[in-house]
């Protein structure tokens, strides 16, 4: 009995990981946008986080992303203020839509 139930339990635990619906982006937050693109973000020594603002909480958030960041990627992430965002960053703004 114990075994048809640890082979059962096993069986549901992997069917419900392939269920998953992949094609959707979880994030939380949940940004306003994403734009889904074909390739992968590559992180390296130059990788920053752009902002467009001088808000203190945008820059509070930005702080705590590069951090996050920079642990598991071994990379310094850097957050830089600018007029506009460039290509090779990850880009932070905020909306004014609530």
């Amino acid at each position: 009995m114990k075994r048809l139930f640890l082979t059962s339990a096993t069986l549901l635990i992997y069917i419900f990981s392939f269920s998953q619906d992949k094609s959707k982006i979880s994030l939380i937050p949940q940004p306003v946008s994403v734009e889904d693109g074909n390739g992968s973000f590559v992180f390296n020594n130059n990788t920053a986080i752009e902002i467009t603002s001088a808000d203190k909480d945008l820059n509070r958030v930005a702080g705590y992303l590069a951090e996050k960041l920079s642990r598991p990627t071994g990379y310094p992430v850097k957050v830089n203020q600018v007029n506009s965002f460039s290509g090779g960053n990850i880009h932070l703004r905020f909306s004014s839509k609530t």
